[in-house]
């Protein structure tokens, strides 16, 4: 078989997909129109220049696309975008007998009414995107593709309606190259890392605040990353204590996932109808802006504490989070369409 990842970057996912699907031995490729500001890896970019009129821009897609059709069998497209604007190449790929799929991460398909009612946390504040277009593009998604793809159970309910098959497919990450380095059991001044990509969402001021209060009574460093290349936010991580991901969205991203690869205990909100459906050696500290000073507070007390979770939490990243565990889920995936 012959896939195409394709054609935004979440987070390196779809570097890392491309790449599982590899090692496990599967022709896959991954292509994007654009270098991403955080440095993620590339296979195919293929920059659209001189398009000054939105017919343009669609002419030079179908130019793309017409000369990488027939080198795939299978598209697996990311966040509800596809290698045409407004998805216009999805009805070509399913009469031509194409496999296609569609991932979903998150803003591209959470809307405010379900997100508000399960989540006490949630606010207009935080919500991103249009809430009618998301429902109107997932419609007409849902017509031409063979499997909804989703990294995490939180986002089941925003497409359930519209899709007869789903699938969960957990993000990956590479554990030969993120090698853990676990918290010191005895540390005088542990580091305190919380890097968000959006601070309205991650929860950025509880945990400011929380922080402000712990720094009163303990002697700790907190470093806050933003915008820098991905490969610096490891690097930090993997010279800190504690990482802080999110504390009101109610599920954890890669960033979770990657800290917990370093050997770091993470603190994040985890839904309570969501705690179920993940592994039930979860190591995650389960904090919500209410308990997060407490949580947090108990890992500054105890060196061993943080040095035992973060041995468990690289555990739990081997045994679900693994390229070859997630090369082969997606391998098997794509047989069974």
């Amino acid at each position: 078989m012959r896939v195409l990842h394709a054609p935004i970057e979440i987070a390196g996912q779809l570097w890392e997909y491309t790449d599982a699907l590899r090692k496990v031995g599967v022709n896959a490729r991954k292509l994007t129109f654009e270098e991403h500001p955080f440095g993620y890896k590339d296979d195919i970019i293929i920059k659209i220049t001189g398009a000054t009129h939105v017919y343009d821009l669609v002419g030079a897609e179908i130019k793309i696309f017409t000369e990488l059709v027939n080198s795939f069998d299978i598209f697996h497209f990311h966040f509800g975008e596809s290698l045409i604007h407004q998805n216009l190449d999805l009805p070509a790929l399913k009469f031509m007998g194409k496999k296609v799929l569609m991932n979903f991460w998150g803003s591209d398909v959470r809307l405010k009414s379900i997100a508000k009612q399960k989540n006490p946390f949630y606010s207009d504040e935080m919500h991103l995107g249009d809430d009618n277009l998301k429902i109107e593009k997932l419609k007409i998604i849902s017509r031409f593709v063979d499997c909804a793809v989703i990294s995490d159970y939180e986002l089941y309910e925003y497409i359930e309606p519209f899709f007869k098959n789903i699938k969960l497919i957990r993000q990956a990450v590479d554990t030969e190259v993120l090698q853990p380095k676990y918290p010191e059991p005895v540390n005088e001044r542990p580091v305190i890392v919380h890097a968000p990509s959006l601070t309205k969402v991650k929860g950025t001021s509880f945990v400011e605040n929380a922080i402000e209060k712990l720094l009163l009574k303990y002697n700790f460093e907190y470093i806050r990353l933003s915008g820098l290349p991905h490969d610096k936010v490891l690097s930090t991580i993997l010279n800190s204590d504690i990482v802080i991901d999110q504390v009101i969205l109610g599920a954890h991203g890669i960033l979770s996932v990657e800290a917990m690869a370093l050997g770091k205990p993470v603190v994040c909100y985890i839904r309570e109808d969501l705690i179920d459906k993940y592994p039930s050696d979860l190591p995650l500290v389960n904090a919500t802006p209410v308990t997060l000073e407490e949580e947090i507070e108990k890992l500054l007390q105890s060196g061993e504490l943080r040095h035992e979770i973060g041995k468990r939490s690289r555990k739990y990243v081997e045994n679900y989070h693994s390229k070859i565990t997630i090369g082969l889920e997606l391998k098997k995936l794509y047989e069974t369409l």
